[in-house]
């Protein structure tokens, strides 16, 4: 993986920010297919193509939100990525502002507020 803020430094996997092409196209696939999924009963074009910005988009904050707001420990001695309360374990990357639920809470509810405007911008081009 590669830190979402820095994306010339690799990182270990399960660093907070840590993305690869992999993952990003399986969250905008996932997005996509919710919104199939949901189109079913709508607007199928619409949701498909909201659902895949949304997953993207998602994705992409609450990487960010993880590699600068949230702490990411390593344990040298272990050589891999510690948990967030392991004391001794040197900080890797972020700050330790956010835990991960409430980057998760805010990357969740900035996406849904995004929602509506991105779906009028979506109408208006289909």
């Amino acid at each position: 993986p590669r830190l979402v803020t820095a994306p010339w430094r690799r990182v270990p996997p399960g660093t907070n920010g840590g993305v690869t092409p992999e993952g990003a196209l399986a969250s905008a696939a996932g997005g996509l297919l919710m919104g199939a999924i949901m189109g079913c009963w709508g607007d199928f074009a619409l949701l498909s193509l909201l659902g895949l910005a949304t997953g993207a988009i998602g994705s992409l904050l609450d990487s960010i939100l993880g590699a600068t707001l949230q702490a990411t420990r390593y344990d040298d001695d272990r050589n891999c990525v510690a948990l967030a309360s392991a004391s001794s374990a040197r900080i890797l990357c972020g700050y330790d502002l956010l835990s991960n639920h409430m980057v998760n809470f805010l990357s969740a509810a900035v996406t849904a507020a995004l929602s509506p405007p991105i779906a009028t911008l979506l109408r208006s081009a289909l």
